[in-house]
């Protein structure tokens, strides 16, 4: 464990999970060294999209109903749930079907809230998470790692939410600025300053990684972005590359695993698995330590 700052993770943590094109004929695997095996994307249709019952739907509603921070902040004013549908954690490596962990709603206020500053429950999800050993599942027993995030709101009309259905538990509220006058404030927070030469550091220790250039190999990838902050004691670089032809890569992938608001601290574990339809890699280097952190994988735009 090593002390990180929040806001150095939240790019990395970000995950799109796409599922395979449709290809007439799937041309050879392609292997690369270092063990990364790169597969086109299968040409059988994706899983489909669980829908709730009539029964879960009812679960989600007495769910909100009974969150103790939604009945504070809506006073007595009555609601509307509408738009209800699956939470969906990925795909269940053996069965091939997404895992359900509940459900997003939106909820429509009968008459604003004028003023409301608190912290709201967000949720981020664990990046791979069924594709963890069982082991490491039962150290971290839900799909999502649980925080808060203090900020006010003018005029509160309208929010989603997400609901987990096995735990029965409200785990995040989404607020946006709205047309009609519904307006998020964040308080100030201090910007990281960029790490002098910092960019340079970590192209080199990037482009020197075993990992990262084993899954690269071959391909014609673009740097998108690196960025570079010092958070108290610690000093980081994230490396975004994105290419256009994207495929399965099955490899090692070192992913930070958990992360704790209050300490600071993240636990990066590396867990083999074949990640699909992969055109975009986000990279997390500790310049103190010059080394890869964590490689995760995605679809890219």
């Amino acid at each position: 464990m090593k002390a990180l700052s929040g806001i150095a993770i939240t790019g990395l943590l970000l995950l799109v999970l796409g599922a395979g094109c449709a290809q007439e004929e799937a041309p050879s695997a392609i292997i690369p060294p270092s063990g990364v095996t790169a597969i086109p994307p299968s040409p059988q249709a994706g899983p489909e999209i669980p829908i709730l019952t009539a029964e879960q739907e009812a679960q989600v509603k007495d769910i909100i109903a009974g969150d103790p921070t939604l009945r504070q902040t809506l006073n007595g004013r009555t609601y509307s749930v509408d738009d209800i549908g699956p939470w969906v954690g990925g795909v269940d490596p053996e069965t091939g079907d997404y895992l359900l962990i509940g459900a997003t709603a939106k909820i429509t206020l009968s008459e604003p809230v004028t003023r409301v500053e608190m912290d709201w429950s967000y949720a981020v999800g664990r990046p791979y998470y069924y594709e963890w050993p069982p082991e490491l599942r039962e150290r971290f027993p839900v799909p999502y790692r649980e925080g808060t995030e203090r900020f006010r709101v003018e005029n509160l009309t309208e929010m989603y939410v997400q609901v987990d259905l096995d735990r029965a538990k409200l785990v995040e509220i989404i607020v946006l600025d709205l047309p009609d006058g519904q307006q998020v404030t964040s308080p100030p927070v201090p910007t990281p300053e960029p790490v002098p030469g910092g960019e340079e550091l970590a192209r080199d220790i990037f482009t020197a990684d075993e990992r990262v250039q084993a899954i690269l190999a071959s391909r014609d990838y673009e740097i998108l972005a690196i960025w570079t902050a010092a958070h108290e004691d610690v000093r980081l670089a994230s490396v975004i590359v994105q290419w256009d032809d994207r495929e399965d890569i099955e490899a090692d992938w070192p992913l930070l695993i958990d992360f704790d608001e209050e300490t600071g601290a993240y636990e990066v574990e590396t867990i083999h698995f074949t990640a699909e339809t992969v055109g975009r890699l986000d990279v997390l280097i500790d310049l103190d330590e010059q080394q890869v952190v964590a490689i995760e994988p995605s679809v890219g735009d």
